[in-house]
């Protein structure tokens, strides 16, 4: 058993050119990101504006709700994203011959999909695999979302993969999340009963429409408010 930190090292993965658009009506600011980035969760967006990324007629603007006006300049530069995920790590928090375990950052995504070809934990655990011996691989037992952060389980081959993946519901019979929202639910606890559906550029969301989607059904309790 061993228990360390693996981080991205030397390997460097660019960072995408900065976007420039120009607003054609009246909008707020989070809303017009939203449109723009298809392709990233709403949670990345405010991330942007969090770490200043986003300038509007070249003063940089982190309030999510400024309004914007026809006519003006959205700058959206990617340098600091750049930068953070240099710095990614993830804690091994287990290790053995069959199976690696880690602690997944938030904003690292587990496996690559068809348009992001970003830093993932599977690229990081195959680095990582491969300085001890070149052919080593790992196979990817289960997923976290993007913005999840959490225990992530990898396995050394796939004889051991496929066993996992076979006795998965009994290995994992819970899965707890925390999660901060926003606005006040009218419930201290509950049951959220739902429908989830992917967007072609890969963007969840929840349905009310019965069968519309994988179900979903989730028990809530508050634990702080503000």
């Amino acid at each position: 058993m061993s228990k360390q930190k693996w981080a991205i090292a030397s390997k460097s993965f660019n960072a995408k050119p900065a976007m420039e658009f120009i607003v054609t009506e009246p909008i707020g600011l989070l809303e017009f990101l939203l449109l723009k980035l298809a392709n990233k969760s709403r949670n990345s967006v405010k991330s942007l504006l969090t770490h200043g990324e986003v300038s509007v007629d070249g003063k940089r603007i982190t309030q999510y709700n400024t309004p914007l006006r026809e006519g003006q300049k959205i700058r959206i530069n990617q340098s600091i994203i750049r930068e953070k995920r240099q710095k990614n790590a993830l804690d091994i928090i287990y290790e053995d011959s069959d199976i690696i375990v880690v602690n997944k950052p938030a904003g690292l995504l587990t496996i690559a999909s068809d348009k992001e070809k970003e830093a993932t934990a599977y690229h990081l655990l195959t680095d990582y695999v491969r300085q001890k011996k070149p052919e080593n691989r790992i196979f990817v037992v289960h997923r976290l979302d993007r913005d999840t952060s959490g225990v992530l389980m990898v396995a050394k081959n796939e004889k051991i993969k496929l066993a996992l993946q076979d006795n998965w519901t009994e290995l994992v019979s819970d899965r707890g999340y925390m999660a901060i929202v926003e606005g006040q639910l009218e419930e201290k606890s509950g049951r959220i009963h739902s429908w989830l559906k992917e967007t072609k550029t890969l963007l969840m969301y929840s349905s009310h429409h019965a069968g519309d989607g994988l179900e979903a059904i989730t028990d809530y309790q508050v634990l702080k408010s503000h």
